[in-house]
């Protein structure tokens, strides 16, 4: 992103699979004219298809997407998502925060206290509060300044904010419009839309008032008793890179890289076995119907 100028604020953004085109070679090119060059071409679909010495396999976008971008730069808020584009849009839509940028200069400069600039930006971003801040935005359960998500009215009153794009659009429309008059006793059970499997009037109830670290003590002492540690899912039943993140907070207080997990409301679905697989859990004792239970 630094060597391509995608950062917040420029109006540059780069796509995953442009990261999988850089090289040694590439990167000691870094006159202005070159990096220009290269942000244009890596870009361009079907574009250095058989570039050489390449930091990454060509079919690494996935992981560089989902589990570096998602669930690493942008969960922690040294990432920014471009806003405004269907969740299946093609476009480049990552930069460098804003902040972060200022934290990398101020470090390469070598004039203040790295330890006390690194310190400053983690209490700002790394923090239970902070996480749970971008969490809400990303969610759409809390908005920010300037967002364009759409708000979708439900016939009881409640709202939802939802990514902006033709489906949502449609949605709003036979929410507020085709719902209210033409049913009897219009109401929203559930509600889904493609960027996030999990949008629903209550889906925000599943979620914890709590962080893992105002439980470690807990933890440890029933870890020092031969008690096993599980995850109680909240979005794994449907999302293998949700699903590892949510394994890999687990792991990372018990030790067991491949814990089993319960899903919380009992939610499942036909992919729920492959995704939980994926992600690499170990078992599914998730027992019952969320529908009958």
């Amino acid at each position: 992103m630094i060597y391509a100028g995608a950062t917040e604020g420029t109006g540059r953004w780069l796509r995953p699979d442009q990261v999988t085109k850089m090289s040694d070679a590439q990167a000691r090119r870094t006159d202005p004219a070159a990096r220009e060059k290269w942000t244009t071409q890596s870009g361009t679909s079907g574009a250095m298809t058989h570039l050489r010495n390449r930091w990454y396999a060509a079919n690494t976008r996935e992981p560089i997407r989902d589990e570096t971008l998602r669930a690493g730069l942008v969960a922690v808020g040294a990432v920014v998502e471009r806003s405004g584009l269907p969740t299946t849009s093609a476009k480049p839509r990552y930069a460098l925060a804003r902040d972060f940028v200022e934290l990398l200069q101020d470090l390469s400069e070598g004039t203040a206290d790295a330890s006390a600039l690194i310190t400053a930006w983690q209490s700002a971003h790394l923090t239970a509060t902070a996480l749970s801040r971008i969490n809400l935005l990303r969610r759409g359960t809390v908005v920010s300044a300037g967002s364009d998500r759409v708000k979708v009215s439900f016939p009881n009153g409640e709202t939802r904010l939802m990514l902006p794009g033709p489906s949502t659009l449609i949605t709003k429309a036979v929410i507020e419009e085709f719902a209210v008059r033409f049913l009897r006793e219009p109401g929203v059970i559930f509600l889904s839309e493609s960027g996030d499997k999990v949008v629903a009037r209550h889906a925000s109830r599943r979620g914890a008032a709590y962080s893992l670290g105002d439980l470690a003590h807990s933890m440890t002492t029933l870890l020092k008793k031969g008690c096993e540690l599980g995850v109680h899912g909240i979005d794994a039943w449907h999302s293998p890179e949700k699903g590892r993140d949510e394994l890999g907070r687990i792991a990372a207080i018990s030790g067991e890289p491949r814990p089993g997990i319960r899903t919380h409301w009992l939610l499942r679905n036909e992919n729920t076995p492959r995704v939980l697989e994926e992600a690499g859990y170990d078992y599914d004792a998730s027992v019952g119907y969320n529908e009958t239970v």
